[in-house]
């Protein structure tokens, strides 16, 4: 037995022009297939006019700012999920993320280190555990503090968490390239 779907002009006309609703929309509303409701449109003579043609790609859902709160609109897809954006603009987004001079400079002494270690020789590799680790010490590090390798790199020493430790600025240019227990 065939199924028979009793769809009116004026139903039609309403969701598919009135309220710019797409085919496959329309078609879910009513329990029916897409080629349906296009020929269900053609039979009616309902064409969708040039200045709705490209609206349902278009379709923009507003969203707030995380920085300034500003309400901002985002096409669909950038809504939520892998491309999900955030903020209304870059400034937005890089004030959000600035930490500040000092944890910037804290991050540079980090990657000058671990440069430095490379340029000797002196990286191992590091679990991802450890790794994180060496970056907080760094990141960590109290005023007037510095990091320092107890077994210096240029005395055969390794970038690792095990030869890290805080010292006082002046011990630190004290103790130079000499291991701590010298």
């Amino acid at each position: 037995m065939k199924t028979r779907f009793f769809i009116t002009k004026e139903d039609l006309y309403e969701l598919f022009i009135n309220q710019n609703k797409t085919r496959e929309w329309v078609a879910n509303f009513y329990g029916c297939s897409a080629v349906l409701i296009k020929k269900k449109c053609q039979e009616f003579g309902i064409k969708k006019p040039a200045d709705l043609v490209g609206k349902n790609l278009e379709r923009k859902i507003q969203k707030e700012c995380l920085y300034c709160s500003k309400i901002f609109e985002v096409v669909n897809f950038r809504y939520s999920g892998k491309w999900e954006i955030k903020f209304c603009c870059h400034k937005c987004s890089s004030d959000y993320r600035y930490l500040g001079s000092k944890h910037k400079r804290k991050v540079l002494n980090s990657v000058a280190a671990r440069r430095r270690a490379n340029m000797k020789n002196a990286l191992v590799e590091l679990t991802e555990e450890e790794k994180d680790s060496v970056r907080n010490m760094y990141i960590n590090c109290p005023e007037g503090y510095e990091v320092d390798h107890i077994i210096p790199i240029s005395k055969g020493g390794k970038h690792h968490p095990d030869n890290l430790q805080y010292l006082t600025i002046q011990e630190n240019r004290k103790k130079h390239n000499k291991c701590s227990n010298q």
